[in-house]
């Protein structure tokens, strides 16, 4: 039974990457870290410690970016520019 879960475990391998790139790419950082995370847990269930590490570690610096994102504090003036910039674009659109 053992067997077939390593198997499988080692077959979500590549799938996990290419997500991980993605999300990466997409910027899309709250799934990054979850499958960051979950690379590393399946890594250390197949016993490979050196990639479990590295998971780890990128899973950590996601972590920290989004803490850093969280910590960005919005203008209220840069907001109502925002909106009216949008206002005046979809007037200029609708002729």
């Amino acid at each position: 039974m053992f067997v077939v879960l390593a198997l499988g475990l080692q077959e979500a391998i590549p799938y996990l990457s290419i997500a991980e790139a993605d999300f990466q790419t997409l910027e899309m950082y709250p799934s990054l870290r979850d499958v960051q995370y979950l690379l590393s847990v399946v890594y250390h269930n197949l016993g490979m410690k050196n990639e479990r590490q590295d998971a780890a570690t990128r899973h950590s610096r996601t972590e920290e970016h989004l803490r850093q994102l969280e910590a960005i504090v919005s203008d209220d003036q840069i907001l109502e520019i925002f909106e009216l910039l949008t206002t005046v674009g979809a007037a200029l659109a609708s002729r």
